[in-house]
């Protein structure tokens, strides 16, 4: 058993120690029910080096070979009069060329409307480079109607993989483990998904938001019980997270780590039911 805990890990960390970019035919991915599955090999003489976006990994979703200069879009904009016509203007910039939610949430500051910030969203979501981070322009909007429309449009958005990215140099997070692998997917920024987490009025909206990033992240024990403490107050919305991160669980054999969550004991038996399912 250790053998082949120590392949994995082994595997884990070659696969992400560099950045790639694979110029093959797309594969199609609905973020609503993406999963590991549509990640293929990939040939060697597909590969070229491109760190468009330091420190990303995950799946590509812009096939252009040149990200946008943020400085240029937005002297751009300064040069037009008109509120619509400084958005037509911002959104062609972006259309030769990939754009990552950093900068999409940079230019949208410009516009001092919700609506103009969710029309260019919308209007370069399809440039997106990081879209296994969509989920970071969750809190770029306050507004609930235009979260909503914000939300439907990355909800039901298909886009197109050109490649796995891989970051900097990882090191496996989890220390002195020896049991199951639950998921292989990158590492969430459980810091950040808790921020927007906590910025969220309601509910239904950051379990939401928590489903949109688990998409295509995993995390450990210890980051689901940092997100399950800072970013749900009641305990059964901590069990409905730990529904929805189970799945993408690195650690799962040390889940029951978390049952401190929990204090009553109605939760506490659902806890141990969910830790039960395989």
């Amino acid at each position: 058993m250790k053998i082949k805990i120590v392949l994995l890990l082994s595997f884990y960390s070659l696969l992400i120690t560099s950045v790639i970019y694979a110029n093959h035919s797309p594969k199609e991915i609905n973020k609503k029910t993406a999963s590991c599955h549509y990640i293929e090999p990939i040939e060697e003489d597909s590969i070229h080096y491109s760190p468009l976006v330091i420190g990303y990994i995950g799946n590509i979703g812009c096939a252009n070979s040149e990200m946008v200069v943020t400085e240029k879009v937005l002297a751009a904009i300064e040069d037009e009069e008109m509120m619509n016509e400084r958005i037509t203007t911002a959104i062609q910039a972006v259309e030769q060329k990939c754009i990552s939610t950093k900068q999409v949430r940079e230019i949208a500051d410009v516009f001092s409307m919700e609506s103009d910030k969710l029309e260019f969203s919308k209007g370069v979501m399809s440039n997106i480079y990081d879209i296994d981070d969509i989920y970071k322009l969750n809190d770029m909007l306050s507004q609930t109607m235009q979260k909503k429309s914000l939300d439907h449009t990355i909800d039901t958005m298909h886009w197109s993989s050109y490649g796995i990215a891989y970051g900097k140099p990882y090191v496996y997070p989890v220390v002195e483990y020896h049991g199951r692998i639950g998921s292989f997917l990158p590492i969430i920024d459980h810091e950040r998904l808790t921020e927007i987490i906590d910025n969220q009025t309601f509910f239904n909206d950051k379990i939401h938001v928590a489903n949109q990033a688990l998409a295509q992240k995993s995390l450990t024990v210890d980051q689901f019980v940092f997100i399950a403490e800072n970013g749900f107050n009641s305990e059964m919305d901590r069990l409905k997270f730990a529904k929805a991160a189970k799945p993408r669980i690195i650690d799962i054999d040390d889940f029951i780590k978390a049952e401190h969550l929990f204090s009553f004991k109605t939760n506490i038996d659902a806890f141990h039911e969910l830790i039960a399912i395989d």
